[in-house]
């Protein structure tokens, strides 16, 4: 965390722009966080490979010569380092398994590990059925073939709306009271922010940033300063940087014949950044909603 403290405080970017220095800040501790992650843990499965070899010498050792002092000593200072290799090799594999409901007490590195290789296997696109009918089977082919379908499907074709949404909103009664709209307008508190980044979920993966929720709430005694001059600037300005609004696309199979493009549901990898100021958003507006939506709406509403 004093690392993280230092590199955080120590870069320097040269802007105006609040929104990229935030960002640039996180770039930059990233290639920290990696080389950290190099030097301090490096490869956790090699290193538990390479203790359980000087365990079993140790053990040869004590059939041969018999019990000491300082071998017992050395036994276990090996052992402890062990069980730390375990506990991060099971973290390893729960991250990647993405299992969220399995609650802490035994080691369940193979169940994680398991999962892992299932889900892989069924998120998996070896071939893929063309709008023609034909097979494809290479990796550019397949990433050609569903790059031009989900194009096309989450894309419109310009037109000029003003005038139909000037005519929708003549007949759209005015329902947001002077308070609620002070409400609306007002700056977020960091206790908004910092409820906001605590109710998020954890365990999933990581941005295209690179960040997870869990960096956030583990440093944010560190960058909490720095996120509500970032939000507050967002507030007033109402734009955000396009490498904070940038996000991952991953396909999930509806079923286990997903054999088209149309059978794979888009799910967007929004950064963490991204999220927390449009839960904030969201938040704030929860309070007006119910005097705004009419009691005919259904769908969308919770509760109905």
């Amino acid at each position: 965390m004093q690392n993280i403290q230092n590199w955080w405080t120590q870069t320097t970017i040269r802007s105006d722009n609040i929104m990229y220095i935030f960002q640039q800040k996180l770039k930059t501790i990233k290639t920290d966080l990696k080389q950290w992650n190099k030097d301090t843990f490096g490869d956790i499965m090699q290193a538990k490979k390479e203790l359980e070899a000087k365990m079993a010498n140790l053990q040869q050792t004590f059939i041969t010569e018999g019990p000491n002092e300082e071998r017992n000593a050395q036994e276990l200072i090996l052992q402890r380092q062990w069980e730390e290799r375990l506990k991060q090799e099971e973290l390893l594999w729960r991250q990647k398994s993405r299992v969220q409901w399995l609650k802490q007490g035994e080691r369940n590195t193979s169940f994680f590990h398991k999962s892992t290789i299932q889900n892989r296997a069924f998120n998996r696109i070896l071939s893929l059925k063309t709008a023609d009918g034909d097979q494809v089977f290479s990796r550019d082919h397949i990433g050609s073939e569903l790059n031009s379908y989900f194009t096309s499907l989450l894309s419109e074709p310009l037109q000029d709306r003003s005038q139909a949404i000037k005519e929708i909103l003549g007949v759209i009664p005015s329902l947001v009271t002077k308070d609620q709209n002070a409400l609306l307008l007002r700056e977020f508190t960091e206790q908004e922010i910092e409820e906001t980044i605590f109710s998020m979920a954890t365990n999933k993966a990581p941005r295209l940033d690179g960040f997870t929720v869990e960096f956030f709430k583990a440093c944010w005694p560190i960058i909490k300063a720095d996120l509500l001059i970032l939000v507050r600037n967002f507030h007033r300005t109402k734009k955000v940087l396009l490498a904070i609004n940038a996000t991952f696309l991953t396909l999930i199979p509806k079923s286990n014949q997903a054999d088209s493009p149309d059978k794979f549901r888009p799910i967007a990898l929004c950064n963490v950044l991204y999220k927390i100021l449009s839960k904030l958003m969201a938040d704030i507006l929860k309070f007006v909603l119910p005097s705004i939506i009419s009691q005919e709406q259904t769908s969308y509403v919770e509760g109905r």
